[in-house]
């Protein structure tokens, strides 16, 4: 069975890679008229699950479906993407704005929970589930502050282990980014279906602020358990013959759908190492 399947959002896509002008002021407040011209676009896999960023045909013009109320734009209030399949989870690439449409004392981060949008999830056979999208919670900037990560959405840039000749500082968590030149961070969404054997019809973006909202990408997932859900570490131990001068520490190891931390030769037994 096939885990997951992207939607082609070509249709919809509004909003290119560029800034621009709407109702006498800029789209995204904070960003420069190009900020996001390198952002990664077309098919994409984090996490080792496939993202179809603008759709398949409108990738490289309009890559995103942009939100945003008070607008003159016929399409930024709202947005409906149809979907008809079934879907255990539905996973949302997306970002905002760096500012808040709410006041912040000082140089305080932007709003947290402050609500931007709503994302309505329309069964085929009649019935519809809403769901708040608030800022730091399901959605974050696109270029976040250090330590200003979401509680209920996973970057884009994959944590991963950090080597044990890392100074000491840096590796007091034992996890680091790669480090990539994206002048955005998509932030990954995951809706649950409550009820898998239902199918989707359609989801319906609704902006409740000024502060825009970009859709990047959005992936049905048929899997029971939740596709980003960290589990417990699970040691493996691997016998194989070098090849040529390959020495075991020279060996690296990776995953379709998971992550691995760390991989290094073994002593002794799993149960003492």
């Amino acid at each position: 069975m096939k885990l997951f399947t992207t939607i082609d959002m070509s249709e919809y896509c509004n909003a290119g890679l560029e800034n621009v002008r709407e109702d006498g002021r800029w789209l995204w407040k904070g960003a420069a008229r190009t900020n996001f011209v390198g952002a990664p676009v077309g098919r994409q896999e984090f996490y080792g699950i496939p993202f179809q960023i603008g759709g398949e045909q409108t990738k490289r013009r309009k890559p995103f479906v942009v939100i945003a109320k008070k607008s003159s734009a016929p399409d930024r209030a709202g947005v409906t993407i149809p979907i008809q399949k079934r879907a255990q989870h539905v996973l949302i690439a997306h970002f905002c704005d760096k500012y808040s449409t709410r006041p912040t004392p000082g140089e305080a981060p932007p709003d947290p929970g402050e609500l931007l949008a709503e994302y309505t999830f329309t069964y085929t056979d009649g019935g519809s589930i809403t769901e708040a999208v608030r800022r730091r919670f399901e959605i974050q900037e696109y270029g976040p502050m250090w330590g200003q990560m979401a509680f209920a959405a996973w970057p884009h840039v994959e944590p991963i282990p950090v080597p044990p000749e890392t100074p000491w500082g840096h590796r007091q968590t034992g996890v680091g980014y790669r480090s990539v030149s994206s002048p955005v961070t998509y932030w990954i969404y995951v809706w649950t279906n409550a009820q898998p054997m239902r199918s989707i019809r359609e989801i319906r973006f609704v902006a409740r602020t000024a502060s825009p909202v970009a859709i990047a990408a959005i992936t049905l997932a048929r899997c029971e358990d939740h596709p980003l859900k960290a589990s417990p570490r699970t040691a493996l131990k691997v016998d194989f013959a070098g090849e040529g001068n390959t020495k075991p520490w020279d060996v690296t190891a990776e995953m379709d759908l998971g992550q691995v931390v760390t991989a290094a030769p073994l002593t002794g037994s799993l149960a003492t190492s």
